[in-house]
């Protein structure tokens, strides 16, 4: 009898170590998520105050934060100009369609100018 009271308090010991160990591996993965939440709003913060020091130094040619606002600046500038590159083909792409219309082509519903041979509005989808 003694054998299985042994054997009962190891399995007992080894039990209460394991579920330990569990409590101890959900409380760190608790505790990780919690650091990159954290890791995460900093990161935010960093971002925010970057754009602050940036509105702040971008004009002060004394800064030792100019020359890093100035590839900013620049890089913004390279961003508009692209999206007015964009902007410019869409227009062109609005613009060509309407240059096949002919004279009397027109939507009785919508009044827009229509492409001779269609048979539905472009702009309504009413029948022509």
């Amino acid at each position: 009898m003694a054998f299985l009271k042994d054997f009962g308090d190891k399995l007992q010991k080894a039990a209460g170590g394991a579920a330990d160990k569990a409590k101890d591996l959900a409380e760190i993965t608790k505790k990780n998520a919690e650091i990159a939440r954290l890791e995460k709003n900093i990161d935010s913060y960093y971002t925010e105050l970057g754009k602050l020091c940036y509105e702040s130094e971008k004009t002060n040619a004394s800064s030792p934060l100019f020359e890093q606002c100035s590839k900013i600046s620049s890089a913004l500038l390279e961003v508009e100009n692209l999206r007015n590159e964009i902007a410019e083909i869409k227009m062109q792409n609005e613009v060509a369609p309407a240059a096949e219309t002919t004279k009397g082509n027109f939507c009785p519903k919508c009044g827009a100018p229509c492409a001779e041979g269609s048979r539905f509005c472009t702009k309504c989808g009413s029948p022509l």
